[in-house]
Protein backbone atom coordinates (compact mmCIF):
# COMPACT_ATOMS: atom_id res chain seq x y z
CA UNK A 1 0.00 0.00 0.00
CA UNK A 2 1.51 3.31 -1.01
CA UNK A 3 1.18 6.57 0.94
CA UNK A 4 -1.83 7.95 -0.95
CA UNK A 5 -3.76 4.71 -0.47
CA UNK A 6 -2.95 4.72 3.23
CA UNK A 7 -4.21 8.28 3.67
CA UNK A 8 -7.36 7.48 1.67
CA UNK A 9 -7.91 4.48 3.91
CA UNK A 10 -7.44 6.70 6.97
CA UNK A 11 -10.06 9.12 5.64
CA UNK A 12 -12.64 6.37 4.98
CA UNK A 13 -11.90 4.68 8.30
CA UNK A 14 -12.46 7.93 10.20
CA UNK A 15 -15.68 8.67 8.30
CA UNK A 16 -17.25 5.25 8.68
CA UNK A 17 -16.18 4.64 12.26
CA UNK A 18 -17.69 7.98 13.34
CA UNK A 19 -21.08 7.51 11.72
CA UNK A 20 -23.90 6.79 14.15
CA UNK A 21 -24.88 3.67 12.21
CA UNK A 22 -21.58 1.86 12.84
CA UNK A 23 -20.43 0.50 16.21
CA UNK A 24 -16.72 0.36 15.38
CA UNK A 25 -13.74 2.34 16.59
CA UNK A 26 -11.09 4.06 14.49
CA UNK A 27 -8.34 1.61 13.64
CA UNK A 28 -6.26 3.20 10.89
CA UNK A 29 -4.94 6.16 12.89
CA UNK A 30 -3.33 4.13 15.72
CA UNK A 31 -1.91 1.62 13.24
CA UNK A 32 -0.42 4.33 11.03
CA UNK A 33 1.06 6.05 14.08
CA UNK A 34 2.54 2.78 15.34
CA UNK A 35 4.15 2.07 11.96
CA UNK A 36 5.82 5.46 12.02
CA UNK A 37 6.18 5.64 8.24
CA UNK A 38 3.54 8.32 7.76
CA UNK A 39 3.55 12.07 8.27
CA UNK A 40 1.68 13.17 11.40
CA UNK A 41 0.60 16.35 9.62
CA UNK A 42 -0.92 14.40 6.72
CA UNK A 43 -2.63 12.01 9.13
CA UNK A 44 -4.06 15.00 10.99
CA UNK A 45 -5.28 16.55 7.72
CA UNK A 46 -7.00 13.41 6.44
CA UNK A 47 -8.45 12.51 9.83
CA UNK A 48 -9.82 16.06 10.19
CA UNK A 49 -11.43 15.95 6.75
CA UNK A 50 -12.92 12.58 7.61
CA UNK A 51 -14.33 13.74 10.92
CA UNK A 52 -15.90 16.83 9.36
CA UNK A 53 -17.57 14.59 6.76
CA UNK A 54 -18.82 12.21 9.45
CA UNK A 55 -20.18 15.03 11.60
CA UNK A 56 -22.03 16.54 8.62
CA UNK A 57 -23.59 13.15 7.83
CA UNK A 58 -24.57 12.60 11.48
CA UNK A 59 -26.12 16.07 11.56
CA UNK A 60 -28.11 15.24 8.41
CA UNK A 61 -29.27 11.96 10.01
CA UNK A 62 -30.51 14.06 12.94
CA UNK A 63 -32.49 16.32 10.60
CA UNK A 64 -34.04 13.24 8.97
CA UNK A 65 -35.06 11.96 12.40
CA UNK A 66 -36.52 15.35 13.25
CA UNK A 67 -38.59 15.30 10.05
CA UNK A 68 -39.95 11.87 10.99
CA UNK A 69 -40.56 12.89 14.58
CA UNK A 70 -42.22 16.28 14.12
CA UNK A 71 -45.51 14.80 12.93
CA UNK A 72 -46.12 13.11 16.27
CA UNK A 73 -49.41 14.06 17.90
CA UNK A 74 -48.41 12.74 21.33
CA UNK A 75 -47.99 15.70 23.68
CA UNK A 76 -45.56 13.84 25.98
CA UNK A 77 -43.23 13.19 23.07
CA UNK A 78 -43.35 16.80 21.96
CA UNK A 79 -42.73 18.00 25.53
CA UNK A 80 -39.60 15.79 25.72
CA UNK A 81 -38.40 17.12 22.38
CA UNK A 82 -38.84 20.72 23.50
CA UNK A 83 -37.00 19.99 26.77
CA UNK A 84 -34.11 18.42 24.84
CA UNK A 85 -34.01 21.38 22.44
CA UNK A 86 -33.89 23.82 25.39
CA UNK A 87 -31.00 21.92 26.97
CA UNK A 88 -29.06 21.96 23.73
CA UNK A 89 -29.71 25.67 23.21
CA UNK A 90 -28.42 26.35 26.71
CA UNK A 91 -25.45 23.97 26.83
CA UNK A 92 -24.97 23.03 23.18
CA UNK A 93 -21.42 24.28 22.75
CA UNK A 94 -20.29 22.60 25.95
CA UNK A 95 -21.96 19.31 25.04
CA UNK A 96 -20.45 19.38 21.55
CA UNK A 97 -16.99 19.63 23.08
CA UNK A 98 -17.50 16.03 24.26
CA UNK A 99 -17.70 14.81 20.66
CA UNK A 100 -14.16 13.46 20.92
CA UNK A 101 -15.27 10.55 23.15
CA UNK A 102 -15.18 7.34 21.09
CA UNK A 103 -18.55 5.71 20.31
CA UNK A 104 -20.46 8.24 22.42
CA UNK A 105 -19.38 11.49 20.83
CA UNK A 106 -20.69 10.54 17.41
CA UNK A 107 -24.27 10.77 18.71
CA UNK A 108 -23.90 14.38 19.83
CA UNK A 109 -24.00 15.87 16.27
CA UNK A 110 -27.01 13.61 15.59
CA UNK A 111 -28.82 15.14 18.58
CA UNK A 112 -27.75 18.60 17.43
CA UNK A 113 -29.31 17.98 14.02
CA UNK A 114 -32.41 16.51 15.64
CA UNK A 115 -32.92 19.58 17.81
CA UNK A 116 -32.09 21.91 14.92
CA UNK A 117 -29.00 23.35 16.63
CA UNK A 118 -27.01 25.44 14.15
CA UNK A 119 -24.83 23.43 11.79
CA UNK A 120 -21.98 25.95 11.89
CA UNK A 121 -21.80 25.84 15.69
CA UNK A 122 -22.14 22.05 15.62
CA UNK A 123 -19.27 21.64 13.17
CA UNK A 124 -17.14 24.24 14.92
CA UNK A 125 -17.35 22.82 18.44
CA UNK A 126 -17.43 19.13 17.51
CA UNK A 127 -14.59 19.38 15.00
CA UNK A 128 -12.38 21.41 17.32
CA UNK A 129 -12.81 18.86 20.10
CA UNK A 130 -12.03 15.91 17.83
CA UNK A 131 -9.05 17.69 16.23
CA UNK A 132 -7.62 18.43 19.68
CA UNK A 133 -8.05 14.74 20.49
CA UNK A 134 -6.22 13.77 17.28
CA UNK A 135 -3.45 16.30 17.96
CA UNK A 136 -2.99 14.93 21.47
CA UNK A 137 -2.94 11.38 20.11
CA UNK A 138 -0.51 12.10 17.25
CA UNK A 139 1.92 14.55 18.81
CA UNK A 140 2.16 13.47 22.46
Amino acid sequence: MDQSEAYAFLFTDVVFSNLVITPRLELALPVMKALGAYSSHMMMLYASLGIISAFVLNYIFGIVLYNLYRFSTDQKIMARYLKLADILKKYGGLLLLFSFIPNIGKFIPLVAGFTRFGIINTLLFATISKMLYYAWFLYY
